[in-house]
């Protein structure tokens, strides 16, 4: 079955992102696109995975998305948004919880990560969480305990200086003396959910994030999980901001879009507003203006989602 749909984007999802450049964010593009299909379909529909999706053009304030659906097979959705017949988003989506094409990560033990319910399966394990007999995964941290089934590290305190180890490679310390979080990255409230650096690696980056509640993509105390995906963006940006002022300090940060994601699965429906987020990327390959990352997040000791994100540097933006 195809269909067609007219999107119109409340001036309010515009905010932070960015300060005298208004650029819908990629996130909310996937939440116009989730939220059309649930009224569509007349229920809500759980997004349990993207198996890719291209972000082609910017959206600004005051233009009209054209949303095309195709279904596809095993609750897949083809999807195209366009703007005036210009390509804006093309991609497919999955449907449902957990992601069809894992079939040894159980269910999470409750569709709201963090919630109190444990479907009576405490010890259930992530579906990020390596097996016994398999490696960790690169963005997983040696030396972590074990939580809900889920190896994971107590957050440092603030202003600590903290060596990790991941992989057999060695966290280099942080330094104290790098900017804050919020002259390197461009957004600004309520779209900031970077708060700080947890540790890094030449190619890895952990930070502490939070969604806010006066975030316009939260609805009474929640937001959509795939939300998510933007805190593990702006850790991709910090980890490039990072190494341009360890380069040559006074850069600014660089504007930056998301570009791109691919087989990202999805492990929970909604995120709690303000619950404290752990984002990773770890680099895979840099071609500027060109960077792509294997992404994970985190929440309450559980991964809630994780796959491979694409971004374009555009070039530099001075702090608004």
């Amino acid at each position: 079955m195809n269909t067609t749909l007219d999107i119109e984007v409340p001036d309010r999802w515009f905010e932070g992102h960015f300060p005298g450049n208004p650029i819908l964010p990629g996130v909310a593009q996937l939440a116009l696109v989730v939220e059309a299909l649930s009224r569509e379909r007349g229920a809500g529909l759980a997004l349990g995975g993207i198996p890719f999706v291209r972000l082609r053009q910017p959206v600004r304030p005051g233009e009209r998305l054209r949303l095309t659906i195709e279904a596809g097979a095993h609750d897949r959705q083809r999807i195209a948004l366009t703007r005036d017949g210009t390509a804006v988003m093309n991609g497919e989506l999955r449907f449902g919880l957990p992601a069809a094409d894992r079939p040894a990560a159980p269910a999470l033990p409750a569709l709201v990560v963090g919630a109190e319910e444990t479907n009576g399966n405490s010890n259930a394990q992530s579906p990020c969480s390596p097996s016994p007999t398999q490696e960790p995964q690169p963005t997983r941290f040696q030396g972590a305990s074990r939580q809900h089934g889920v190896l994971h590290q107590s957050l440092p305190k603030v202003g600590a200086r903290v060596v990790h180890e991941t992989a057999g490679r060695p966290f280099r310390e942080i330094s104290m003396e790098s900017p804050p979080v919020e002259a390197l990255l461009p957004h600004r409230a309520p779209m900031r959910f970077v708060t700080r650096v947890l540790d890094e690696s030449a190619t890895r980056l952990r930070c502490a994030a939070s969604i806010p509640s006066a975030c316009p993509l939260v609805a009474d105390g929640f937001a959509p999980a795939l939300v998510a995906i933007e805190a593990a963006a702006q850790t991709g940006a910090l980890w490039e901001a990072l190494r341009r002022w360890r380069a040559g300090p006074g850069a600014g940060p660089l504007m930056g879009y998301l570009v791109g994601l691919r087989h990202v699965a999805i492990f929970a429906t909604r995120v709690p507003a303000d619950a404290p987020l752990i984002a990773s990327v770890t680099l895979e390959a840099l071609s500027s203006p060109l960077a792509h990352y294997a992404i994970q997040v985190d929440l309450a000791g559980r991964c809630i989602l994780h796959g491979t994100l694409s971004a374009f540097l555009a070039g530099s933006q001075p702090p608004g």
